[in-house]
């Protein structure tokens, strides 16, 4: 055929041959290709032009491409769906007097082959892909035997592999524009890559085992706010992971998302190498969201030295100042370098110690008031029913100062004395039950990445208590308490581009304090009161068994708990000066201002692992307390009692904290 024609709404099956132009220009508008048998193509075109709109093309033999092009030639596949079941996508044929062959797939059309989208053997080929899908069965988009092959994509989406022969005369020149998509599938080769508002896929997440993939650009390499995406076993420089290989220069700016393909996170020395650059690096790769794994938080970096500083490299180092400068003129840092944490160990961390600590409790924290006397009977009560509400403040950073964590909390507490008694007449004891919620939020900042992550923890609490005194009126001679709780939290983590995690934790808590209050005074009398200085040494041990069961993030990474069975030791005095209106009775208005001063100890500081690696909480071993407050009676049948406390540590640890009290009886 070799003269203009026009076909329209039409259907044409072929059976054993293809259909061939020779120097015609044809366009086929609503028409069906169906071809069948070997090398059936469906178009094929000899210095022709064929224009193939709204149509369907199916080839069904083997070796049968959908189009074609013999000693040049023009082809246009507009808004067409093209199927090759055996063969490959368009096949470009050597012209004997070196003729161009062009290539057109525009305005929605889709091809899918079994073999490769693209054969070339033509010493001039130029392909344009607008607004399209191309993909291959093979995985191949483009085989490049010989010649120069240009492929120009725009708004398109692209599937495979591009293969480049070794012959110093064939070259691939790619360009990806306007939200184009290259998912690469398998180690592939071009001459010159550009970027251009697009992305590349060099591996993805798809189902299938994670095997390095290989982009190598022989020439030079343009980004223009393009995207590269690769997989990495995040772990130390010698991870498996994909790579780009720029034998020539970089231009640009490219943004690039690292996915960990199963790695833990390791210590890196000198970083995992991802891209590579032999000529001028003038290109700037860009790190586009996080790269994390376990406890670590991973950076896109230069090389630091002479040898390495055109490279790109995955390091989890803080960056050092300082050092000495070797031969190559680059600066070697003096000291090991420190890895950097990811900002979720602080919320973990920050989770772990709320649960342990939000229900603790001293024994005046619940026994705020002094004994009455029953205006009717005037015996001696105690009121039996209490309430305590607290709200505190928590900063303090990990042992590698990188973290800076900050809580809030809010504690509720109900309880009542269900039994009493004595053993003599001057002795008493209680026995009591209590329930308690609480919530705590926590805030961390990371000083190295910037990056934050919000934690909570809510919960419920159940327990019991027992308290023995000496002599509960004085408040002279010992007291024992003790009590036991269990409690039951639901805690959440969110850090800063990553998914929600919620887990849960339960556990007891156990405590055995005990104290021995002297009269530093004889009772004196004023016109309207008397006054008791009292000063009572205290001890208390508690047992914190508050855990959670391991946690596996979204992400993959492991979190455990590695601080079980903190026990807290506290040594401290309260004194404080009891002051009673004599015209209220023995023990109408009492009124109690107090000064409490302690030392605290933890026997571990509240740690987890994230993947075997240990991040803990600083500052909080050894902590200096002090707390001033008020007891006192508002009536007969009401009293009240309030304080605030203060806690320091080391390295910026410290807590304060808030609290008031209300009994009554009934």
């Amino acid at each position: 055929m070799n003269q203009s024609q026009r076909f329209t709404n039409g259907t044409v099956v072929k059976s054993g041959d293809k259909l061939d132009y020779t120097n015609a220009s044809v366009t086929l508008t609503n028409v069906d290709i169906t071809t069948h048998g070997d090398n059936a193509h469906a178009i094929a075109a000899r210095q022709g032009t064929v224009s193939f709109n709204q149509g369907e093309i199916y080839t069904t033999g083997p070796d049968a491409a959908i189009a074609k092009i013999y000693n040049g030639g023009t082809v246009t596949l507009k808004n067409t769906s093209a199927v090759a079941h055996q063969g490959a996508g368009i096949v470009l044929e050597p012209s004997i007097n070196g003729q161009e062959a062009t290539v057109d797939i525009l305005s929605g059309s889709s091809l899918r082959s079994a073999n490769e989208i693209l054969y070339n053997k033509n010493e001039t080929s130029n392909v344009t892909i607008t607004d399209s899908e191309v993909s291959s069965a093979a995985d191949v988009f483009i085989n490049n035997i010989k010649g120069h092959l240009t492929v120009d994509a725009t708004d398109s989406k692209i599937t495979g592999s591009a293969n480049l022969s070794t012959d110093d005369n064939t070259h691939t020149y790619l360009s990806l524009s306007d939200n184009s998509t290259w998912d690469i599938k398998a180690d592939s080769t071009v001459s010159k890559l550009t970027v251009d508002n697009s992305t590349v896929y060099i591996s993805r997440t798809d189902g299938r085992d994670f095997e390095p993939t290989r982009l190598t650009i022989t020439e030079n390499y343009v980004g223009n706010n393009g995207v590269l995406h690769l997989r990495t076993e995040l772990d130390d420089d010698n991870s498996a992971t994909d790579k780009v290989v720029i034998n020539g220069n970089t231009s640009g700016t490219t943004r690039v998302k690292v996915t960990n393909a199963g790695g833990s996170g390791a210590y890196t020395l000198n970083g995992i190498e991802i891209i590579s650059v032999e000529g001028e690096s003038n290109g700037e790769f860009i790190k586009d969201s996080r790269i994390f794994a376990g406890a670590y938080e991973y950076s896109l970096t230069r090389g630091n030295t002479e040898a390495t500083n055109k490279n790109w490299y995955l390091t989890n180092f803080q960056a050092t100042s300082g050092g000495e400068t070797n031969s190559g003129g680059s600066s070697a840092p003096t000291v090991a370098p420190t890895p950097v944490l990811r900002p979720e160990a602080g919320s973990y961390v920050a989770n772990l110690a709320a649960a342990n600590t939000l229900f603790v409790m001293r024994l005046n924290d619940r026994a705020g008031e002094t004994r009455y006397i029953e205006p009717v009977t005037e015996q001696e009560r105690s009121s039996r029913l209490w309430l305590r509400q607290i709200g505190g403040h928590n900063a303090w950073r990990d042992s590698n100062g990188q973290l800076r964590t900050t809580s809030h909390r809010y504690v509720s507490q109900l309880g009542a004395d269900l039994l009493t008694g004595g053993f003599t007449d001057s002795d008493s004891w209680r026995l009591g039950v209590m329930a308690g919620y609480a919530r705590d939020y926590n805030s961390t900042h990371s000083s190295v990445s910037d990056y934050r992550s919000k934690g909570s923890v809510r919960g419920y609490s159940a327990g019991l208590y027992a308290t023995w005194f000496a002599d509960d009126i004085s408040k002279k001679g010992a007291y024992i308490d003790a009590w036991a709780q269990y409690s039951w939290f639901k805690n959440s983590v969110k850090g800063d581009e990553l998914a929600y995690e919620s887990y849960s934790a339960k556990g007891a808590t156990v405590s055995l304090e005990a104290g021995y209050g002297f009269a530093l005074n004889k009772s004196f009398g004023l016109e309207a009161a008397k006054y008791t200085w009292i000063f009572q040494p205290q001890a208390q041990a508690i047992w914190m068994g508050v855990d959670h069961n391991a946690h596996t993030e979204a992400n993959g990474s492991r979190i455990e708990n590695d601080a079980n069975n903190n026990i807290q030791t506290r040594l401290g005095f309260r004194t404080f000066i009891r002051t009673q209106e004599k015209n209220s009775g023995p023990h109408g208005d009492d009124f109690e201002p107090f000064v409490e001063m302690n030392w605290i100890h933890n026997s571990k500081d509240f740690a987890v692992s994230m993947n075997g690696v240990k991040v803990e909480q600083d500052g909080a071993r050894n902590l200096g307390e002090i707390k001033l407050g008020v007891n006192g009676n508002l009536n007969p049948a009401a009293s009240v009692w309030g304080n605030v406390g203060v806690q320091l540590g080391d390295n910026g640890y410290n807590d304060t904290a808030g609290m008031v009290g209300l009994k009554y009886k009934f």
